[in-house]
């Protein structure tokens, strides 16, 4: 006895089912390249923040040879960063971002003391809007004569 209708199991896609599956990929790939503009704005903010604390370390790395010297503190500078150009766009950033470096060296045991507590305020400055990053702190020791 042979069957010649086909069964449940067998049949393929109806075109109602693949209509549903593509409505579903393209709301999903929809959803991707919604959050594709937010993703890059982090990028770039990121690599700002790393360019200020690396701008921050030179800094510091400054005062330390300072301290160590006996020299005078370096005045706190004012360094443009680089916002480079928009992941999104390919042009040029419209601002100039800058970071503001203030030492503050404290001697925490005494005036007579070689040992000062440094701490380095981070102050990054974006189309106008400023932003404070965690401040740098050390230890640094005067080698005493």
């Amino acid at each position: 006895m042979s069957n010649t209708g086909r069964t449940v199991l067998s049949r393929g896609f109806s075109i109602v089912e693949a209509m549903i599956a593509l409505g579903l990929v393209l709301l999903a790939l929809v959803s991707v390249f919604d959050v594709m503009p937010f993703t890059y704005n982090a990028i770039g903010e990121d690599a700002i923040r790393s360019e200020a604390a690396t701008s921050a370390h030179r800094y510091l790395d400054d005062v330390r040879v300072a301290i160590e010297a006996g020299q005078p503190l370096p005045p706190p500078m004012i360094e443009p960063l680089s916002a480079g150009s928009s992941m999104a766009t390919g042009k040029a950033s419209q601002s100039t971002p800058s970071v503001a470096l203030v030492p503050l060296c404290t001697q925490p045991e005494g005036a007579s003391s070689p040992l000062f507590d440094c701490k380095i305020s981070v102050i990054v400055t974006v189309g106008g809007e400023t932003h404070t990053l965690a401040p740098l702190e050390t230890l640094i020791t005067r080698q005493l004569p």
